[in-house]
């Protein structure tokens, strides 16, 4: 092989690794901004945000009086629906998602995660929930869109096939250090919350709702 060959298979792989390296670098940045850019586009539509695949979609008109049943749609394989159902609608920031419930915090790598020693509707208590801001792993069940949310706006969750309605009573920010937040209480609450800002686990963006049901 001559030296001009090599020169030349040289200048080749270095030009495919740099344009790899400039991609690669481009998907980092621009990657985390793609929710927020999606969010705002809809918001200009005016349409809707769907249901994750794979999981059961609320209705979206549903009675601010306490829970009742809730309907699910059409399609969704039966191997996939469960006898025990968690999920989560936050319309205000365009939001359905499934919650994992259990002890193990490892869970919210898989999306929204439910600290299953916590409360719930049925129990009462402080019902904790927590996710990750951003996931470069293309699962999107996170709270990108949590630090939107404002006193007033309504919250559905799904527990055990029952939809239960909440209202934002008051968000606020914390140091990651505030584990108080996911202290017991003695009247029912909700608590959301992830961190902020996007690029950083410095502070805990915190939402406090409480139940519109007895």
């Amino acid at each position: 092989m001559s030296k001009y060959t090599i020169y030349k298979t040289l200048r080749i792989l270095n030009a495919v690794i740099f344009s790899l390296i400039c991609g690669l670098s481009l998907y980092l940045i621009l990657m985390p901004f793609l929710p927020n850019l999606w969010f705002n586009f809809q918001t200009w539509r005016g349409t809707s945000v769907n249901a994750n695949d794979g999981y059961r979609d609320m209705t979206a008109t549903l009675p601010l009086s306490g829970s009742r049943e809730v309907q699910f749609s059409s399609g969704v394989p039966d191997s996939e629906v469960n006898d025990f159902t968690i999920a989560l609608n936050i319309p205000s920031i365009r939001m359905k998602s499934k919650i994992f419930s259990s002890t193990n915090s490892a869970d919210l790598w898989k999306g929204i995660w439910h600290k299953q020693s916590s409360g719930n509707p049925v129990d009462g208590g402080n019902m904790v929930i927590t996710a990750h801001r951003f996931l470069y792993t293309g699962n999107q069940n996170t709270f990108y869109h949590l630090p939107r949310m404002e006193p007033g706006q309504i919250v559905e969750m799904v527990w055990d096939s029952e939809v239960y309605l909440y209202r934002v009573s008051e968000t606020f920010e914390v140091s990651p250090q505030a584990i108080e937040i996911e202290d017991d209480t003695e009247d029912h609450i909700l608590t959301l919350y992830t961190c902020t800002p996007l690029w950083s686990n410095a502070r805990r963006f915190v939402v406090r709702a409480e139940p519109l049901f007895e």
